[in-house]
């Protein structure tokens, strides 16, 4: 993993856990959001959930979103990100941190960019969780070895679960072309997959 990493003027030291201006002084930034910055750096381009972020930066005390919400606005403040062009929200699924080797990459995705999101369990195969979770896993492996494929990491497509979601969404929020859509379910001896490819600017 990259310890330095460049957000615009500033730099994101996670092993000194400091943010760094342009001349390597310490960017003024309160302890919680500051604490959140480097969580959200560790997994630089990672959709991390809300909850994952409020446990570790909050963990022995009992606050409400509202406290996340402020933590993000220092952090955009401090980095100077009126855009959102770097610290990026994903409605309903948390916040992603996006360097500059990734934010100023342009506007162009890679024409074979993927999203293989969690398998759904249908019917009474409820006991099949464990397996659709590790089908996934593998379907992300084999789908990330195709020459020239962006795909999107597991970690970050599992904060969508289960629950139907607009591929069209999923294509506008993790910036791809293309999402694989799948169920798992139990006929008789057998387990049937069935799996679609999803353009993700139309939907067809």
């Amino acid at each position: 993993m990259n310890n330095r990493l460049a957000l615009g003027s500033r730099t994101l030291d996670l092993a000194a856990g400091e943010l760094l201006d342009a001349e390597g002084r310490p960017v003024p930034l309160r302890r919680q959001a500051l604490e959140l910055l480097c969580v959200l750096g560790r997994r630089a381009g990672e959709v991390v959930s809300k909850d994952e972020l409020m446990t570790a930066v909050w963990r022995d005390v009992v606050v409400g979103e509202t406290s996340l919400a402020q933590a993000v606005a220092d952090i955009r403040r401090a980095l100077g990100d009126s855009g959102h062009r770097l610290l990026r929200n994903v409605a309903r699924r948390g916040y992603r941190l996006v360097p500059d080797d990734e934010a100023t990459a342009g506007d162009e995705i890679p024409a074979l960019s993927i999203a293989v999101l969690p398998l759904r369990v249908e019917g009474e195969g409820g006991e099949l969780g464990w397996f659709a979770e590790a089908l996934h896993g593998d379907l992300v492996t084999e789908v990330a070895q195709l020459r020239g494929a962006l795909v999107i990491a597991r970690d970050t497509v599992a904060t969508y679960g289960t629950q139907p979601v607009d591929p069209r969404q999923v294509a506008r929020e993790l910036r791809v072309h293309h999402v694989v859509r799948g169920s798992l379910r139990v006929d008789g001896p057998a387990i049937r997959l069935n799996l679609a490819l999803i353009d993700g600017a139309s939907g067809m």
